[in-house]
C-alpha cells in the first residue's frame, strides 16, 4: 500500500528579472487544519509531501508548465553543485516546444529522491505525464486517455490523494473522472480517495496560505450512488460502508443479503426495524450534511411496503418491487409464494396451530389451487388457479434456466405487471380477500391433506 499523491503543475508567475521562458510559484506558509505547523515553500506539493508523508507523486502538467522548476526544487540544485546543466536543458526546451515525456525521467528521480529524505520508507515510482491544453474536443480527448493511463498506475490498497491547488480548472474535473472510475470498477482492491487538498492563495493572510480537505465533496457521488443502488437493486454495501451508525450497517446489510436469498420473513423484520429507527432520525456526523436531502428518496424504498401487515403482502409488494427494477426471477419466487402465504394464512385462522411455514402445509395449499379450485364453478376461483399456474410455471422456467419453457424471454418480463395486477385483485383486493375467507368452509384443510400429511 503507497500513499499517492496526483498533482498538476502550471506555468507559475514570470518574475522581471528571470531570463529564462517560464515562471515560478510564489513562496508562502501553508497551514493544514488541526495543525500549527507551517510549511515555508513554493510548492505545495513539498508542503503534501512532508504533512503526509508520501510515497510517490504523479505529477502532469503542458511542455509549457514549468518542469525545470520542479527538477530545480526538487533536485535541490542550489544547495548542490550539480543538476545546473540539467535544470538549463530543461528550460531550454520548454522554450523551444521540444520537450518530451522522456525529458522528464530526471525530474522522477528527483522527486523520488526528495521524498526518500522526507520518508526513508518512500517506496518512490514518481511519474511525471504532459498532457494537452485542452482547447478543443481532439485534445481533450487525449487528456482524457492520459488521466486514463494513470489509473493503471494505481496499485490496490494504494491511499490517493489529490492537489488542485494549480494549473487549468478543468484538472479537477479530470481527477474527479479518475477517482470516480477507479473507486468504481476497482471496488475490490480497496483504493482509497485519503485527501483532496487544495492551497487558498487568494485567502492569505500575512503570507500564511490555509489548505483545505475538499474530499467531503467527492464524497458526495459515492452516497449518491450508495443510496441509488440500494432503492433500486437493495444492494446496501456501499451505503452501509459510508453511514457512521453500526447497528444502521448491520441492518442494510441483513436487508441486501436477505432479499438476494428471498428469505422473506426475515427479511420483513429486518425493514420494518430499519424503517422504525429510520423515522426516528438518523443524523450522519462525519462529512457534508447530506443525509437529510438522501432520505427523501430513502423513503420511496419504504413506501413500497407500506401498509404489508402480512407476510403475504409482504411477499407482495416485495414481488412489485423487484419487477419495478427488473430483477425479474426474485419477483416471480415472490409473487408465486405471496399467493400460497395469503390462503395459507386464512387458514391457519380456522385452523390452529397451522404452521404456514411448513413445507406440508405449503403443498396442501397448493394442491387446492392448483387442483380444486380448477374445477370450482366460481369464476374468480378459477381465475386464481390460472393465475397461479401461469405464474409458477414462469418462475420454475427462470429456476431451470429456461430449459423447461417454450415462453421466450420477452413473455416473462412483459408479462410480470400485468401479473401483479391480477394478483392484487384476485388475492389482495377487498372482493377477493372475502371470497378467499370462504375456501376453509368449502375445502377443509382435512380434505387438502395427503396420507403422508395425516400420517405425521
Amino acid at each position: 500500500m503507497a500513499k499517492v499523491l496526483i498533482s498538476p503543475l502550471g506555468k507559475g508567475i514570470r518574475e522581471k528579472e528571470k531570463t529564462t521562458a517560464g515562471g515560478k510559484y510564489i513562496k508562502t506558509t501553508y497551514k493544514f487544519a488541526n495543525s500549527d505547523k507551517g510549511y515555508d515553500t513554493s510548492f505545495i506539493t513539498s508542503a503534501l509531501s512532508e504533512h503526509l508523508q508520501l510515497d510517490k507523486i504523479f505529477m502532469i502538467g503542458t511542455d509549457q508548465s514549468m518542469w525545470e522548476e520542479v527538477y530545480y526544487y526538487f533536485g535541490e540544485v542550489k544547495e548542490n553543485s550539480y543538476g545546473e546543466d540539467v535544470y538549463l536543458e530543461l528550460d531550454e526546451k520548454k522554450s523551444k516546444g521540444t520537450l518530451t515525456e522522456a525529458d522528464l525521467t530526471c525530474v522522477n528521480e528527483a522527486i523520488d529522491r526528495y521524498l526518500k529524505k522526507m520518508n526513508p520508507s518512500a517506496t518512490g515510482g514518481s511519474c511525471c505525464k504532459l498532457i494537452q491544453n485542452g482547447k478543443n474536443t481532439e485534445e481533450i480527448i487525449k487528456n482524457f486517455l492520459i488521466f486514463m493511463e494513470f489509473s493503471q498506475l494505481i496499485k490496490p490498497g494504494d491511499e490517493v490523494y489529490l492537489d488542485i491547488t494549480h494549473s487549468f480548472r478543468s484538472i479537477p474535473l479530470f481527477l474527479f473522472v479518475l477517482i470516480d472510475f477507479v473507486q468504481t470498477l476497482r471496488k475490490d482492491e480497496n483504493i482509497q480517495l485519503s485527501g483532496v487538498y487544495y492551497g487558498m492563495l487568494e485567502a492569505k493572510n500575512d503570507n500564511v496560505t490555509p489548505v483545505v480537505d475538499l474530499k467531503a465533496l467527492f464524497e458526495v457521488t459515492q452516497w449518491t450512488r450508495g443510496v441509488y443502488e440500494f432503492i433500486h437493486y437493495g444492494h446496501a454495501d456501499l451505503f452501509a460502508e459510508l453511514i457512521d451508525h453500526e447497528s444502521y450497517k448491520e441492518s442494510l446489510k441483513h436487508i441486501s443479503n436477505l432479499a438476494d436469498l428471498n428469505h422473506i420473513k426475515s427479511l420483513k423484520s429486518k425493514v420494518d426495524q430499519f424503517r422504525s429507527n429510520f423515522e426516528k432520525g438518523y443524523e450522519h456526523k462525519n462529512g457534508l450534511p447530506i443525509f437529510p436531502y438522501l432520505k427523501p428518496h430513502l423513503n420511496r424504498f419504504f413506501d413500497y411496503f407500506k401498509g404489508a401487515d402480512t407476510d403475504a403482502k409482504f411477499q407482495f409488494q416485495l414481488a412489485k418491487w423487484f419487477f419495478d427494477h427488473k430483477r425479474y426471477a426474485n419477483g416471480y419466487i415472490c409473487l408465486a409464494e405471496s399467493m400460497i402465504t395469503h390462503v395459507a394464512y386464512v387458514y391457519s385462522k380456522v385452523e390452529r396451530n397451522l404452521d404456514v411455514g411448513k413445507r406440508i402445509v405449503r403443498d396442501n395449499i397448493k394442491k387446492l389451487i392448483n387442483h380444486y379450485l380448477q374445477t370450482n364453478s366460481n369464476e374468480h376461483y378459477q381465475k386464481m388457479h390460472k393465475l397461479y399456474k401461469c405464474v409458477s410455471k414462469f418462475r420454475n422456467d427462470i429456476a431451470h434456466a429456461g430449459f423447461l419453457s417454450e415462453n421466450n424471454s420477452e413473455d416473462v418480463i412483459t408479462k410480470a405487471h400485468q401479473f401483479i395486477k391480477e394478483t392484487e385483485k384476485l388475492f389482495f383486493s377487498s372482493n377477493g380477500k372475502r371470497l378467499i375467507e370462504q375456501l376453509p368452509r368449502e375445502y377443509p384443510y382435512s380434505t387438502l391433506q395427503t396420507q403422508r400429511s395425516r400420517s405425521k
